[in-house]
């Protein structure tokens, strides 16, 4: 029996390699939902996410889209800024129900440990594992709020995030349609396929051969010994949710999957056709909140031109990271607008805020970092290449100096770069001053070019 297993996995794997050497095979597995035929009465939306600003904010212009379209809108969120916001905006065609946080995705160490962690693909199995957790706590608390609704106003279709698994299995047991959104960049491997970079290598879309023997490796291992799906079917089967069948099921991908791809910066790549690129994906322009009155008094005299320094809320830089782009920023003769929290001040160089007084502003939060993107003064940005970053500055046809730390993040810097609207400057723990210097420059200097695109 050994020997009959070791023999069958030996010649599965070399069939793929050589397939998978040779070039692509598009293959579609199991059965998708049937599309859901417009009512003519109002839908009752229900949107579902982790609190993840990165994730909801697609998930916000989808639903902003359903209300303008004369559809009622719900959405369960664990964040209470997030009902306000909807709130005040949409009262009347809106609803918003706060699930009680229960710590996953909420806890800062959590975060920490990802940015310090050398290798971004292991930090995949982190995030695995939260969102294991967040649908072990939760699954209970979003179904029992989406069963009171769907009682009083049943819902037409349940929409959430990817990493949500919460939003599959509430759909299920309440048998309606379930819509799956996917963030800014995918890597979606259908079928043998190792033209795609996997998830969290930064790998070019143009990979060579070592790469592409690689990607083979780590996919083959995923495909011949899947995790477990155990965790999220047993949790399932307390509230008599039928298992999950297979990965893709959890992912969605039976489903309709929204996909925000972007023609020029995404790999072009096979899809079903239940997988439905959407573009960049936008906030009302009344519904931004305007800049800081200082902020934009400071960069109104920013004439030479600023950069942007943000790393968004889940990412900690370290001193040794803190050091290196503030002498970096010190050469140049431009302004900095920096998101920096009190305990990163504490790693500036020694008299950094005395001798930038006059061209450096720092804060711990800004209103809006759409509208410092847009300003005509401002330059470059840099990050962490974190997916709404990312969405904001091509929205505002900003160039990106991307420096990533965990999860997708090397993969969008590298396709910000291959698209031409950015440079990556390499690795957190690799990059250096002058790394990070001549990347500036080399924006600065094709600016126009890149605006171009």
């Amino acid at each position: 029996m050994k020997v009959f297993f070791i023999t069958k996995i030996c010649l599965w794997c070399v069939f793929t390699l050589n397939v998978m050497l040779i070039g692509p095979i598009s293959t579609v597995t199991g059965s998708l939902l049937d599309p859901v035929v417009p009512n003519s009465s109002p839908m009752h939306v229900g949107i579902m996410c982790i609190p993840l600003y990165g994730h909801w904010r697609p998930l916000r212009s989808v639903g902003e889209a359903f209300t303008e379209r004369g559809h009622y809108v719900t959405y369960f969120v664990e964040n209470p800024l997030w009902c306000e916001e909807m709130m005040h905006y949409d009262e009347n065609t809106t609803n918003c129900i706060i699930i009680p946080s229960r710590g996953a995705f909420r806890d800062p160490t959590f975060f920490e440990k990802m940015s310090l962690e050398p290798f971004p693909q292991k930090t995949l199995f982190g995030f695995l594992r939260e969102t294991v957790s967040h649908h072990t706590l939760h699954l209970g608390d979003y179904l029992k709020e989406a069963q009171n609704l769907h009682a009083k106003r049943p819902l037409s279709v349940l929409i959430s995030d990817a990493n949500t698994i919460v939003g599959g299995s509430v759909a299920r047991a309440l048998d309606i349609p379930s819509v799956i959104s996917i963030p800014l960049t995918s890597s979606i491997h259908l079928g043998i396929n190792n033209r795609i970079p996997n998830m969290g290598s930064g790998f070019p879309a143009r990979m060579n051969i070592g790469q592409r023997l690689l990607t083979y490796i780590l996919l083959s291992a995923v495909l011949v010994f899947p995790p477990s799906l155990d965790p999220f079917n047993s949790q399932r089967a307390l509230y008599n949710i039928p298992p999950l069948r297979d990965w893709n099921e959890l992912g969605g991908f039976y489903d309709t999957v929204l996909l925000p791809f972007i023609w020029g910066l995404d790999i072009p790549q096979e899809l079903c056709p239940n997988f439905h690129p959407l573009g960049l994906l936008s906030f009302k322009k009344d519904r931004i909140p305007p800049m800081e009155k200082e902020l934009s008094t400071f960069l109104h005299h920013c004439t030479t031109g600023a950069i942007y320094v943000n790393f968004g809320t889940l990412v900690s830089l370290n001193p040794r990271q803190v050091n290196r782009i503030a002498k970096a920023l010190e050469q140049l003769p431009y302004c900095v607008i920096w998101k920096m929290n009190d305990k990163q001040k504490k790693d500036l160089p020694q008299g950094y805020l005395k001798k930038m007084k006059e061209k450096l502003f720092i804060r711990s939060y800004f209103l809006s970092p759409i509208e410092i993107m847009r300003h005509k003064n401002l330059l470059v940005f840099i990050s962490h290449c974190g997916d709404t970053s990312i969405h904001e500055a091509l929205e505002a046809q900003l160039p990106v100096v991307g420096i990533p730390f965990f999860a997708d993040q090397p993969d969008v810097c590298q396709r910000l770069e291959e698209a031409g609207v950015g440079k990556y400057v390499g690795h957190k723990d690799v990059f250096n001053i002058e790394d990070l210097l001549h990347a500036i420059q080399w924006v600065v200097q094709h600016l126009e070019q890149i605006k171009k695109k």
